[in-house]
């Protein structure tokens, strides 16, 4: 934190003492995620775990949430999902946020409506990104 800028400092020291909340006094193994990328219709999204945690035999893939006001559920299950595609659906993951004012984990079970929703996304940016107008090359 001391190379920190001034403005993430407090992000980060809030992101500590939730981490240490959650953790309490219980044994947890702790991993440093790999990068994922999910790739649709030619567009790759990188997806990057803050953090992943084995908690009583649970194994969990998480973004640390540093908002005041609670994580909606579309947000949770938005981040999820993105990381569930990018990891290969696996089973005995789950995915989520930890929210680090609560130090409490939030996760949810899968859905075709986020992928769905995910891959239409994608679509859509494809479909802007292919039509707009190309820069011109300037010749000297």
């Amino acid at each position: 934190m001391e190379n920190a800028a001034d403005d993430r400092t407090n992000r980060y020291r809030r992101a500590v003492n939730g981490i240490i909340r959650f953790r309490g006094r219980r044994p947890m193994d702790w991993s440093d995620p790999a990068r994922m990328r999910w790739t649709h219709g030619g567009l790759t999204v990188t997806c990057n775990p803050d953090l992943g945690i084995i908690d009583r035999g649970s194994r969990y893939l998480l973004r640390l949430h540093y908002d005041a006001a609670p994580p909606t559920r579309a947000l949770v299950s938005a981040h999820a999902e993105l990381m569930r595609l990018a990891r290969g659906n696996l089973q005995d993951v789950q995915c989520g946020l930890l929210d680090v004012d609560r130090s409490r984990i939030r996760t949810s079970s899968h859905s075709g409506h986020w992928e769905e929703a995910l891959q239409q996304e994608a679509d859509n940016f494809m479909n802007y990104w292919n039509r707009r107008p190309r820069p011109r090359q300037q010749t000297a």
